[in-house]
C-alpha cells in the first residue's frame, strides 16, 4: 500500500498507474497546468485540457501521449458514463486514490484499513464500480454475504458484462447456499471471458454442490484444456472422484497434480484419502505422514488422517495421539472431538471420553455427541447420568432410534420396567433389532 504515496514514488522512482499520475499532477498543479485525473475500468492516467488543446498523458509509458481510441479499445469504459474518461476534480481523484489503496491494503491483509479506504472511495465516487466490487469483497470476506451482494450488483449496474465481478457474484451466492444464482452469475462471467480460469472451477463447485458431479468434472475438463500442467486443476478433479466414489479416477488426477506440484500438501491429503477408500491403509497413512510433516494450513487434515489410517489398524493409542494434535492446531474441530471420544471409549477410557464429548458439546449440541455422551456414562454404569443425556439426544432428534433403546436400557436397570418397554418398543418401531432380552452393550453413534 504505501507504494501509492508521493514520498515512496519519489524514493523508490516507481509507482502504480494512479501513483505516478498524483505525481504528475501534483508537478502540474505547483506549475499552474490545467491537468485533470481520468479514470477508466482498471486504469488511471492524466489529461491536458485548456479548452482549446486535450492531449491524454499514459504515465506508465514515461508520459506518452495516447488518444481517445486507445483507452476505449483497452479498457471499454461505458459511453456517456458520469465518471469514466471524464476530467475529474481533485476529490474525485482522491475518491479514485482510496479505491486502489484499499485494494492494496485487502492483498496485503489488512481487511480494517482496506474497509475503511474502499467505504470512503464509494462515498465519493458512488459510480465508480471498481470500489463497489473490492467493498464487496471486503463484506464477503467479514462473512456479510447481503451486503457483498448489494455492492456487486451496484458494480454491475455501472459495468453489467464486468467477469471478474460476475464471479465474485458467484462466490457471494455460494457462501449464501444459492447455488443456482451463483452458477448463473459464474456463465455470464464465461461468457464474458471464456479463459476466465477461476470462473471454470467456481462453477465447477456450483454444480457439485448440486449434485452434479459429471457436470463439475467436464467443467474442470475445460480449465485443464487451458491450463493442463496447473496442478490446482486436477486437485478439484481428484476431490470430485472421491465423492463421486471412484478413488481409481481420483487417485490418478491427485497423482498429476502432485507430478507438476510435489510440494502439494492438499493433494497428498486427498491421496491419503482415497488410498483410505481403497483400503491400502499404509499408502494413506505414507501420504498423510509427509502432509503432515510440512506443517502448513493442511496439517490437521493430514492428521486427522493419520489418526483414521490408525483406527483401521486398531492402533488405538496411536488415534488417540493424532486425535490431540488434530485438536492442538483446531480445538473446535467436531469430528476430531467426536472421533477422540470414540477412540477413548474403544480404550476403556471412559471419564476422559466423557469430558471429551462434553467439550464437542459446548460448541455444537449435537445429537449424535449426546449419545455417545449417554454411552460413555453407561460404560461407568451410571444410569441415572446417562438417561439425562439419552433424553437431549431425544430434544434434538425425536426418531433417535439407538437413544430410546439406550433409555431403554437405562431404565430397565434403574427398575422402572414400564418406561423400559415402552421406549424399547419406540426403538424396534424405528427399525432398531431390540433383543428379546435388553442389551447391556450400546454401539458408538
Amino acid at each position: 500500500p504505501e507504494d501509492l504515496f508521493l514520498h515512496v514514488v519519489l524514493d523508490k522512482k516507481r509507482g502504480y498507474c494512479l501513483s505516478l499520475s498524483v505525481l504528475y499532477l501534483a508537478i502540474g498543479e505547483r506549475l499552474g497546468m490545467p491537468l485533470y485525473g481520468v479514470v477508466v475500468p482498471g486504469h488511471f492516467f492524466v489529461r491536458y485540457d485548456d479548452g482549446q488543446y486535450r492531449y491524454n498523458i499514459e504515465t506508465t509509458a514515461q508520459g506518452a501521449l495516447a488518444d481517445e481510441d486507445h483507452y476505449l479499445r483497452s479498457f471499454a469504459p461505458p459511453a456517456g458514463h458520469k465518471l469514466y474518461m471524464r476530467n475529474l476534480d481533485k476529490r474525485q481523484t482522491l475518491g479514485c486514490f482510496f479505491n486502489n489503496l484499499g485494494n492494496s491494503y485487502s492483498a496485503v491483509g489488512d481487511k480494517e484499513k482496506a474497509f475503511l479506504e474502499l467505504s470512503r472511495a464509494v462515498q465519493i465516487n458512488p459510480t465508480l464500480a471498481e470500489a463497489h466490487t473490492n467493498l464487496g469483497n471486503i463484506y464477503l470476506s467479514k462473512g456479510q454475504v447481503s451486503a457483498a451482494i448489494r455492492h456487486y450488483n451496484e458494480a454491475l449496474k455501472i459495468l453489467p458484462k464486468d467477469p471478474r465481478t460476475l464471479n465474485n457474484l458467484g462466490n457471494a451466492y455460494m457462501e449464501d447456499d444459492k447455488y443456482q444464482q451463483a452458477q448463473n452469475a459464474y456463465l455470464r462471467a464465461l461468457d464474458q471471458d471464456p479463459g476466465f480460469l477461476d470462473a471454470h472451477r467456481n462453477l465447477a463447485q456450483a454444480w457439485r454442490r448440486q449434485g452434479l458431479f459429471e457436470k463439475a468434472v467436464a467443467q474442470i475438463r475445460a480449465a485443464i484444456a487451458l491450463e493442463p500442467y496447473n496442478p490446482e486443476n486436477y486437485l478439484h478433479i481428484g476431490r470430485f472422484y472421491l465423492e463421486m466414489d471412484n478413488p481409481q479416477a481420483a487417485q490418478e488426477n491427485l497423482l498429476k497434480a502432485l507430478l507438476y506440484a510435489p510440494s502439494m500438501t492438499a493433494a497428498r491429503v486427498e491421496l491419503g484419502n482415497a488410498y483410505l477408500v481403497m483400503n491400502r491403509t499404509d499408502w494413506a497413512l505414507e501420504e498423510f505422514t509427509a502432509a503432515a510433516a510440512a506443517g502448513d494450513a493442511y496439517e490437521a487434515h493430514a492428521c486427522f488422517g493419520m489418526a483414521r489410517c490408525f483406527h483401521q489398524q486398531k492402533q488405538y493409542d496411536r488415534e488417540i495421539l493424532a486425535y490431540q494434535r488434530v485438536l492442538l492446531i483446531e480445538p473446535d474441530n467436531i469430528p476430531a472431538l467426536q472421533n477422540l471420544g470414540n477412540a477413548l471409549l474403544e480404550t476403556g477410557q471412559f471419564e476422559q471420553a466423557a469430558d471429551v464429548y462434553q467439550q464437542a458439546i459446548q460448541i455444537s449440541p449435537q445429537s449424535g455427541l449426546y449419545y455417545n455422551l449417554a454411552v460413555a456414562y453407561v460404560k461407568q454404569e451410571n444410569y441415572k447420568q446417562a438417561l439425562t443425556y439419552y433424553l437431549d439426544a431425544l430434544k434434538i432428534q425425536p426418531d433417535y432410534a439407538a437413544a430410546h433403546h439406550g433409555l431403554a436400557v437405562c431404565y430397565y436397570y434403574l427398575k422402572n420396567k414400564e418406561l423400559s418397554l415402552k421406549h424399547a418398543r419406540i426403538a424396534q418401531s424405528l427399525g432398531w433389532d431390540v433383543p428379546k432380552a435388553v442389551s447391556y452393550t450400546h454401539l458408538r453413534a
